[in-house]
């Protein structure tokens, strides 16, 4: 009894996810990255990283660089493929990446991230009758 009313006070652990796409800038090589946490209407999905300093467009040198810059964040890789299904920069299809984070709380999903809706048009491309699907 003792354990069943001490337990009601703490939240239950769980998995959060979220899309990372990279897109490699090949003149510069400088990686850019859109989000999509699942947590906003389909056609505003995607976010991207802003420097909290200047305000702008975060950019990072390498994917690895992106990657442990999400893992000091909490999130660690699950899943990535390369999607042939879009057009990337220089045509180049861009590295999807599937991220897990353990959290108790939804506002842990994008704690220590500065994101703004993607000024870009969203990545995803609609089939050939506009119904979203390849």
């Amino acid at each position: 009894m003792l354990l069943a009313v001490c337990g009601q006070g703490f939240a239950q652990e769980h998995y959060a996810y979220c899309t990372l796409i990279c897109y490699n800038h090949v003149a510069n090589s400088r990686v850019k990255a859109q989000l999509d946490f699942g947590l906003r209407p389909n056609n505003k999905a995607f976010m991207s990283i802003y420097d909290e300093q200047t305000g702008k467009k975060r950019k990072f040198n390498t994917q690895v660089a992106l990657l442990n810059f999400m893992a000091e964040r909490g999130w660690r890789v699950v899943e990535c493929y390369r999607d042939n299904l879009v057009r990337g920069i220089n045509s180049v299809p861009p590295m999807v990446f599937l991220l897990e984070k353990k959290i108790t709380d939804p506002l842990q999903i994008t704690e220590g991230l500065n994101l703004k809706e993607d000024e870009d048009k969203e990545p995803w491309k609609p089939g050939k009758d506009d119904d979203d699907m390849y």
